[in-house]
């Protein structure tokens, strides 16, 4: 056994081979001694990997003596010539190797850490102690050809490798999808900003190794989190990431769960940063506190260039902090210039003290700010204008002060200040004072400055909710339409009521307001609600209307919305409407339906939570297919979850449609050319890694054999060499196959020749429309003789119907316009395609030539090497051995896995992301056996009962009825006339229903019953419950006190039932929009969720995660136990002990709502018509009536 094991045969190559094969990827084997005691050298075999080195013992099978990753590597010493020492975290390694082996294994350690690291030196330490051979000197020189072939930094600053790296430095599986997503759909959209968002499915360990792959990335300018909560791993990794990073320039951490602590170590490595080009932090959400805040704040006073965004909103700040923050502020003078965004909001009691003085100091001063919220912080409204006109009238925008109050002092220079603001200001287009109650005199003087400001256009100005009533109406109705600043205006539930038919029509007198919000201002009766619907009709009607966006949302206007709806089929100017939150019911939407068959110009319609069926989305569905120009439409989430329960096959049908609808209205957009080219540069990302690497051991091979003078071996290197030319060619050839078709523009061939045609169709369509009018002309002329033909007026007429048809030449260039538009993304498509054909296939032929020519070099290599050996041992050098085979001295002297199917392979499965951890291990804990989650089909939903076939038709007929004739009533001229009031009423024939319904007859019969008979008693009678009156007693049944029938005299009856009891009382008795409604409410779908479950739950904590090494002056750090099961080595990063891991438990709650509705049969409903027990009989007929048997 020991004389076969004496050099690196087959079967220990294939043991190795075997035992490495689950690390993938392609590595080297070598001779080499290592040194295991003073003066004592032991034969062994380096196996080099992509990020790991391996040394073996030389016996069968294959055992792992040590190994190391080459990110615990501190030092290397080359000793000798041949010998090198290589010190890492768990010791030293001395190696013995040849010459040239000596120096490609420094280099290649060199190059590896340059794709991590900008500045390796910085992290391994390289020392020579001997001087550099030339020709060491000329491979590593940039001029010498493989300094052509160096890897770059690679697709997305090298996140890839840098990320794999990291996962073997920790001993943790590789995810590849972390790898797919990053080189995939980061690099084709060229973002810079990485959200640990798209991989919060995976565990905190996995997360800390992505964020630990950023220390040192130069591509990423951003790192994100929202609403996630952050480990203790996960932060340390972030506070490394922030004190080791040059290029990390914003870090958004909003609602991860994080403490005042961090915020102290953040400050703490921001200080130890000196080169950080951090300016922009969101710590929103976050309980820093006063503690944290004012570390942060202290650390603001030595940024070299200031911030531009800060967001500290939702942090638990106070005065003490608020005081601190704005005292940095202010004495560090880059903040002035720098800061364009500060968002304190939603801090109560923030500014609601005296040290918010410091901040009126920092505004007052000229700044750069350009978005300031301080919305919900207790800020005195009227008394910030006054430092705001002072320092922030030229660059700020968006001004938010909702939710706030006024000061208890008022002050002459108050009212002075707002409209010197407002009427100074040079950028201003959002002020939103939503939530807080303005005085009159303030909002006069807001208007006032408005009115005078001529620099501003389109300002949006948002007085929700701030009790304006009757005064603030008519102040608006007085200041507003003067004014021509304002673009957008927001007035909702101000409780404006019947002001609002004053007010509209002085809203519609300012043409330059485009967008209105009038919302909750409607709690009037119906008549005055009727008038101002009609005020807004008459708005929206006017030619002059410039009005683009009208929201009612929120307004309870029921059946009354389709006074709205049916004025929009004729306007020109409207684009969105926001109906939500109305109750229209199903005769809304069939009214929208109408509406959007007829409307051209709505472009967004918003109409959840109206009580819609799915009856009424079948109605909008259908009138969306004759539509071609609504392009969004919200999802009604709350009326399509109960259609969805009633009626699931509906809603779904008519969803389907209404989606597939708004998807052929809206216009495709083309994918850029940069964003294919990086798509493809991502596919074949892998395939160029490969030809790196094969061009590396190529460069080897020729720089062995340079010294042979054979024939063949010149030649062979004289064509590796051009292949390496090529190899270098392929990364330039996509943008070169990209630029060679950049010849194709919107305006190529094909859009001019449309135009030429556009131009001959639109002569076409002249002639046509000539022809039609010259030919109906003669056709009324044969039959009015006398009619005489206008020629001029019959032209002004074309023209007219042309423009109002589209048949103008605009329209028609248009259209045709829109036709190039799609041709030329077609011909983009075909163009990328064949780059993509062109380039794959050049890439696999130049694989296979180097594949090739790389066995070739092989063979001559192993040939020269033993001509050498058998030289030496015939000089006596070397002593005398068996040869070796030649088959097993090229297979054993370097091996590369490498195979052109597994690059076709790889070409292909790029295109496809390989399936994701959380999938992968849900699949178990999800399965019907570990989790019962329910099913509709398997609970026991018993559903309402509803109205009968004949009743719900006729309550739709009705509603419709009085629905579509309430648009025909008269509102203007003469008085109505009833023509049939004198017309003797016809005397009822019909027996009554039953004597059970009627009281006592024998005082009702009397024929000479007094007038006023009945009406001493009328305030003493009873009137039955509701539950009475439709009670399913057997009509046989004559038990029980009499029933009392109604007199005529009324037709309503009043509800004495008790409150308790109206919950489940029948439907109202009269059809109606009111009724309709009633029946919705009561009936009860009974909603089921999960069962409250608990997962995410962390196991026991396992170490921290190691990132990478620290840049500085490298060291070796104690040895660590190898054998840790339980535990994974790291490395110490600086901040001290990391903050304990946190445990999410997310719990899910089941709300069952049961209910039902107790449905009225039709036939024992009351009328207040001609219904069978309503009628009244005279007094002869009475007793008559009476002995009627009974129906």
């Amino acid at each position: 056994m020991n004389q076969m094991c004496a050099e690196p045969c087959r079967a220990l190559q294939d043991s190795i081979r075997q035992l490495l094969s689950r690390t993938g990827g392609e590595f080297r084997l070598q001779r080499v001694q290592l040194e295991t005691r003073p003066r004592k050298l032991e034969e062994r075999i380096l196996v080099t990997t992509c990020w790991r080195f391996y040394i073996f013992y030389i016996k069968l099978p294959a055992k792992i003596e040590s190994s190391f990753s080459v990110l615990e590597i501190r030092s290397l010493t080359a000793i000798s010539l041949n010998q090198i020492l290589i010190e890492t975290e768990k010791g030293s390694f001395q190696l013995t190797l040849t010459v040239q082996n000596t120096d490609q294994l420094i280099n290649y350690i060199q190059a590896t850490l340059s794709k991590i690291f900008p500045s390796p030196d910085t992290v391994c330490l390289v020392r020579r102690q001997y001087p550099e051979s030339a020709d060491s000197s000329q491979n590593s020189s940039p001029c010498s050809d493989t300094a052509g072939v160096v890897p770059s930094s690679g697709i997305c600053g090298g996140f890839s490798e840098t990320y794999a790296a990291l996962c073997d430095y920790n001993g943790v599986c590789c995810r590849e999808e972390v790898q797919w997503d990053v080189d995939m759909i980061y690099h084709s959209q060229d973002n810079r900003e990485f959200n640990l968002q798209d991989f919060s499915h995976l565990e905190s360990r996995d997360l800390a190794l992505v964020v630990a792959a950023l220390a040192y990335n130069q591509y990423f300018l951003k790192l994100q989190a929202a609403n996630l909560k952050l480990g203790s791993e996960v932060t340390e990794q972030i506070l490394h990431c922030v004190g080791r990073s040059q290029h990390l320039e914003e870090l958004t951490l909003e609602d991860c769960g994080l403490r005042a602590d961090f915020a102290i170590r953040l400050a703490s490595v921001l200080s130890d940063n000196a080169v950080s080009s951090l300016h922009s932090l969101n710590l929103s959400h976050n309980p820093l506190e006063d503690r944290g805040i004012s570390a942060l704040s202290q650390q603001f006073l030595y940024f070299h260039a200031g911030l531009r965004n800060l967001n500290l909103s939702k942090t638990n700040i106070s005065g003490r902090g608020a005081l601190a923050l704005f005292q940095s502020l202010c004495q560090n003078a880059l903040f002035s210039s720098s800061l364009h965004s500060l968002t304190l909001s939603k801090n109560p009691g923030l500014l609601g003290s005296e040290e918010t003085n410091a901040l009126y100091t920092f505004l007052s001063h000229p700044n750069s700010l350009v978005y300031l919220d301080l919305s919900g912080t207790d800020c005195a409204v009227d008394t910030i204008f006054g430092a705001l006109a002072l320092g922030c009238c030229s660059c700020l925008s968006h001004l938010d002060l909702s939710k706030n109050s006024l000061s208890h002092r008022r002050t002459p220079e108050t009212l002075p200040s707002v409209e010197k603001f407002f009427g100074s200001s040079l950028s201003l287009s959002h002020v939103s004072l939503s939530g807080t109650k303005l005085p009159p005199e303030l909002l006069r003087a807001l208007l006032q400055g408005l009115c005078s400001n001529t620099h501003i256009q389109d300002l949006h100005l948002d007085l929700s909710s701030c009790e304006l009533r009757s005064i603030g109406a008519q102040i608006l109705q007085e200041q507003f339409p003067p004014i021509t600043s304002i673009g957008s205006l927001n007035i909702s539930d101000n409780g404006l009521d019947s002001h609002l038919l004053s007010l509209v029509p002085a809203l519609g007198r300012n043409r330059h307001l485009k967008h209105l919000s009038l919302g909750r201002n409607f709690s009037v009766k119906s008549r005055v609600l009727e008038d101002i619907l009609q005020r807004i009709v008459n708005l929206l009607q006017d030619e002059d209307c410039c009005l683009q966006s009208l929201s009612l949302a929120d307004s309870r206007l029921k059946s009354r919305t389709c006074i709205v709806l049916n004025a929009l089929g004729s306007n020109t100017s409207l684009q969105e409407l926001d109906i939500s939150g109305n109750g229209m019911s199903d005769i809304g939407a069939k009214m929208l339906g109408k509406t959007l068959q007829i409307n051209t110009t709505l472009r967004s319609v918003l109409w959840d939570r109206n009580a819609v069926t799915a009856s009424g989305f079948m109605d909008v569905a259908r009138a969306l297919e004759k539509n071609r120009t609504l392009r969004f439409m919200s999802f009604p989430v709350g009326d399509i979850c109960q259609a969805y329960q009633r009626h699931p096959d509906r809603a779904e049908s008519a969803w389907k449609k209404i989606h597939s609808c708004l998807l052929r209205n809206s216009q495709t957009l083309a994918v850029s050319d940069q964003r294919a080219l990086r798509l493809q540069q991502g596919v074949t990302s892998s395939a160029e890694q490969m030809l790196q690497t094969l061009s590396v051991m190529i460069h080897d091979h020729i720089n062995a054999l340079r010294s042979c003078d054979l024939e063949t071996v010149q030649e062979d290197i004289l064509c590796a060499r051009q292949l390496l030319r090529d190899a270098k060619n392929c990364r330039a050839l996509l943008p070169r196959l990209l630029e060679a078709g950049s010849w194709l523009s919107p305006s190529g061939p094909a859009q001019r020749l449309l135009e030429t045609v556009s131009f001959e169709l639109s002569r076409a369509v002249d002639r046509e429309m000539q022809n039609i009018a010259d030919s109906m002309w003669e056709a009324t002329q044969d039959l009015f003789p006398g009619a005489a033909r206008d020629a001029q007026r019959g032209s002004a007429m074309l023209c007219r119907l042309k423009e109002q048809h589209g048949l103008s030449p605009p329209h028609i260039r248009d259209m045709l316009r829109q036709v190039g538009c799609e041709i030329h993304s077609k011909l983009r498509a075909a163009q990328l395609s064949l780059m993509t054909r062109l380039s794959n296939s050049v890439l696999e032929q130049v694989l296979q030539e180097m594949q090739r020519t790389h066995r070739k070099l092989s063979r001559h290599r192993s040939q020269l090497q033993i001509l050498m050996e058998e030289e030496q041992r015939i000089l006596g050098y070397l002593p005398q051995t068996p040869p070796r085979n030649k088959q097993e001295n090229h297979e054993g002297e370097i091996y590369s896995s490498i195979d052109t199917m597994v690059i076709k392979k790889r070409l292909q499965g790029r295109k496809i992301r390989p399936v994701s951890a959380f999938i992968s291990a849900s699949d178990q804990e999800l399965s019907p056996r570990t989790l019962d989650l329910g099913s509709p089909g398997s609970r026991d939903l018993s559903s309402p009962p509803a109205l009968s076939s004949s009743a719900s038709s006729q309550l739709s007929r009705s509603l419709s009825v009085s629905l579509e004739g309430l648009s025909e009533l008269p509102t203007e001229g003469s008085k109505l006339q009833h023509q049939t009031r004198d017309r003797p009423k016809q005397q009822s024939r019909r027996a009554p229903g039953g004597s059970k319904g009627r009281g006592p007859a024998s005082d009702l019969e009397r024929p000479d019953a007094a007038l006023d008979e009945g009406l001493e008693d009328f305030f003493h009678r009873t009137v039955l419950t509701q539950s009475h009156s439709v009670s399913s007693a057997p009509p046989g049944d004559s038990e029980g006190p009499p029933k009392r029938r109604r007199r005529s005299l009324f037709h309503f009856r009043r509800s004495r039932t008790p409150k308790r009891e109206r919950g489940r009382a029948a439907p109202p008795s009269s059809p109606g929009p009111e009724g309709n409604v009633d029946h919705l409410k009561l009936e009860g779908i009974q909603m089921t969720n999960g069962t409250p479950t608990s997962n995410g739950i962390e196991g026991p904590y396992m170490g921290a995660v190691r990132g990478l090494p620290g840049r500085g002056t490298p060291s070796c750090e104690q040895t660590v136990n190898e054998v840790q099961p339980a535990r994974v080595r790291g490395v110490p990063l600086p901040g001290g002990v990391p903050l304990p891991g946190m445990d999410s438990v997310r719990m899910w709650r089941e709300m069952d709502t049961l209910g039902g509705t107790n449905c009225v049969p039709e036939d024992r409903r009351r009328s207040s018509g001609d219904g069978e027990r309503s009628c009244f009989l005279p007094p002869s007929c009475r007793a008559e009536a009476s002995r009627c048997p009974t129906r």
